[in-house]
């Protein structure tokens, strides 16, 4: 599966979501105070305004959190079949089912 996101570094990626947290957290508790202690209905509003704008920035943290993790995983586990499958060659066309058998260590 690739996408747009594959072009920024996983680490990036993380040091974002760390940065994204806790502005939407933050936003979250203001707008709950905000919408609950508001004394109008513009203020209420406004609060549940700002918590769908938190809940926004919290949902889009978790997802690049997300995907950071999933590249690294993926990345550990193409490094995992180089080795195991190292002896096929470069082309995994040309590895066939008893080649990457033949090639696992033995107990």
């Amino acid at each position: 599966m690739s996408s747009n996101l594959t072009a920024v570094p996983p680490r990036q990626r993380q040091f974002l979501a760390v940065l994204i947290a806790p502005v939407g957290a933050l936003l979250l508790i203001a707008g709950a105070l905000l919408g609950w202690r508001a004394a109008s209905l513009a203020g209420h509003l406004v609060g549940v305004a700002i918590g769908l704008i938190a809940l926004v920035l919290l949902g889009v943290s978790q997802g690049l959190s997300r995907s950071a993790r999933r590249d690294r995983y993926e990345a550990r586990l193409d490094a995992a079949a180089l080795e195991v499958g190292g002896s096929c060659g470069s082309d995994c066309g040309q590895c066939t089912q008893s080649c990457a058998i033949s090639s696992l260590p033995r107990s």
